[in-house]
């Protein structure tokens, strides 16, 4: 069984979230079985997107007086998630959160233009590695050993016959 981590590439991420909030005729479920991904990994996915939209709307946007930060979001998420561009969707949104629907399509617009910034890591050059909890490991000496030969000797030599450690 190979237990290795899959790894995507931004592109592969912003495509299938632009799937995720274009098409209306796809569940989740179906896109992760034709794109060959995990449900849990579309979801993640999906769950990263519409997490990130308040911070995103406010670098791109900035403060906004008619209407605060997190009901822009709310707005801009239920349109990206419940395909809210119908005449009856839309004047839903414009009655609950006071946003013209001009507003909330450019708001989602200019996510799925950027779908891109939301899956770049967020760590940057100044940010230290995560440090193991586990005690440092103890440097082998060779003297320690009964044979005195290391690790790459013994397993080198181990390859030829055996060797009693």
């Amino acid at each position: 069984m190979n237990n290795t981590k899959e790894q995507y590439t931004t592109e592969e991420k912003v495509e299938v979230a632009k799937i995720i909030f274009t098409e209306t005729n796809i569940t989740p479920k179906e896109l992760a079985a034709n794109a060959g991904i995990h449900l849990r990994t579309v979801s993640y996915w999906r769950d990263k997107v519409l997490n990130g939209v308040p911070e995103y709307l406010q670098k791109t946007f900035g403060d906004d007086d008619t209407i605060s930060s997190e009901d822009r979001a709310e707005a801009t998420v239920m349109y990206l998630r419940y395909d809210c561009d119908s005449d009856d969707g839309m004047m839903e949104l414009d009655e609950r959160y006071g946003a013209t629907p001009d507003q909330i399509r450019e708001w989602s617009g200019s996510v799925l233009e950027n779908l891109g910034e939301f899956f770049v890591s967020k760590r940057g050059s100044s940010s230290r590695p995560i440090k193991s909890k586990l005690p440092p490991r103890k440097p082998i000496n060779k003297a320690s050993t009964a044979d005195g030969m290391s690790i790459t000797e013994r397993l080198a030599a181990g390859s030829e016959g055996s060797v009693n450690v």
